[in-house]
């Protein structure tokens, strides 16, 4: 997503998010993916829409999914999120459980908390 100049400086500001978790995964193609955190997030402050995501001023994570090896760990526990933020390694290993496809099951949670949040917030529109 490319930065406006003259918005901040050097590193670059604000959070930044993919619109679709394919997005995401292109990032990493080619690579293997043993520990990564995927989250929904909510963002507020100032929004800049681009075309594969957003950067945005402030985010929240709604939904959580941690990928360690073949453990899975998945919450959308506001506690349980910001718990996680504020772990060791080995305390985040001790949350996830073992799983024969986790990259499936993260992907498929978080498609799933999308579309509850996108219902939601369509409802208000």
């Amino acid at each position: 997503m490319p930065h406006v100049r003259g918005e901040c400086g050097s590193p670059l500001c604000g959070i930044y998010a993919t619109k679709s978790l394919e997005t995401l995964f292109r990032f990493f193609a080619g690579g293997v993916v043993r520990e990564v955190a995927l989250g929904l997030v909510s963002l507020s402050g100032r929004v800049v829409d681009h075309d594969l995501g957003y950067r945005a001023a402030r985010a929240q994570a709604v939904s959580l999914a941690v990928i360690r090896g073949q453990d899975l760990y998945l919450t959308e526990n506001p506690g349980e999120i910001d718990r996680f933020f504020t772990s060791t390694r080995d305390e985040i290993g001790l949350m996830c459980q073992p799983t024969k496809h986790p990259i499936e099951e993260a992907v498929a949670y978080l498609e799933d908390q999308e579309r509850r949040h996108q219902q939601w917030t369509s409802a208000a529109n």
